[in-house]
C-alpha cells in the first residue's frame, strides 16, 4: 500500500506499508492538512484522504472504495461536506 501525494504535477510515493491481516498503519506528521491517497495497487483501489495532526483510522473496502470510512480527521469530514455540495 501506498500513501502518495501529488507534488510536481503528478502522483508520488510518500510512504509505504505492507498489508498485513487486511491492517496496515503510516506513521508521521504535517504541518498543515494535505491531501493524500492511499493506493492499493494490487487492486487498483485508490482513496483521497485529507491528512491532518490527527490520529485517522481508516477502513478501506476494496469492491465499494466509495463506501470506505475514514475517522479522525477534521480536514477530511470538510472534505466529504464539499463533496456533497
Amino acid at each position: 500500500m501506498y500513501l502518495q501525494k501529488y507534488t510536481h504535477k503528478k502522483w508520488v510515493d510518500d510512504d509505504t506499508v505492507d498489508l498485513e491481516m487486511g491492517k496496515f498503519q503510516f506513521t508521521g506528521t504535517v504541518k498543515l492538512p494535505e491531501m493524500h491517497q492511499i493506493n492499493v495497487e494490487s487492486r487498483k483501489v485508490v482513496l483521497p484522504i485529507f491528512l491532518d495532526a490527527s490520529d485517522i483510522d481508516v477502513e478501506i473496502f476494496l469492491d465499494i472504495v466509495d463506501k470506505s470510512i475514514v475517522i479522525g480527521s477534521k480536514a477530511h469530514e470538510l472534505y466529504k461536506n464539499y463533496l456533497r455540495l
